[in-house]
């Protein structure tokens, strides 16, 4: 009850007069933060289990709630990475970093990679210099991405790979 005062920063006094008020209103409080969990919950099960669509349709539903949420943003453009919809991974990514997304390094390796998958060399050689300026992976985890494999002889890309170097 205490938690509900708070809440509404309102006396009890106030909160037996408006107890039918306050009870729906609590009640669509909690039937949607439990909506929320379970979403997000479901999501992250479907993704566990490589149900891509069904785990890119529960992330959208949990971002249509939340669209700060930086894990739902990461896992939503990994799910349409493997779904091979570049596109909208590129932008799911970039709104992970966007919403925060931790590791950052981690989310630009991949946003790179779906750049490359799009054939935007350059997208994917600025976002591999802002995580050579930031630090991220070995520079030999980047050499070893296939997706990297065109941009070996890119002296661009070389200077990212000793940047991150030991």
């Amino acid at each position: 009850m205490k938690g509900v005062i708070e809440m509404f920063q309102c006396s009890p006094v106030m909160l037996r007069r408006q107890r039918v008020w306050l009870s729906g209103a609590c009640m669509a409080a909690m039937c949607c933060n439990h909506a929320f969990a379970q979403t997000m919950e479901e999501a992250d099960e479907k993704f566990a289990a490589q149900d891509w669509r069904g785990a890119v349709a529960d992330y959208r539903a949990v971002l249509a709630d939340d669209s700060e949420n930086a894990q739902a943003w990461f896992n939503l453009a990994h799910a349409l990475h493997q779904l091979e919809d570049y596109k909208g991974a590129r932008d799911a990514y970039q709104s992970a970093l966007d919403a925060g997304y931790t590791p950052a390094a981690r989310a630009r390796v991949r946003l790179a990679r779906i750049h490359m998958s799009l054939g935007d060399e350059e997208s994917a050689l600025k976002v591999l210099e802002e995580l050579a300026a930031t630090g991220g992976p070995s520079g030999r985890a980047l050499e070893a991405t296939a997706e990297f494999a065109p941009l070996t002889d890119n002296p661009r890309f070389q200077a990212a790979v000793r940047a991150l170097l030991p």
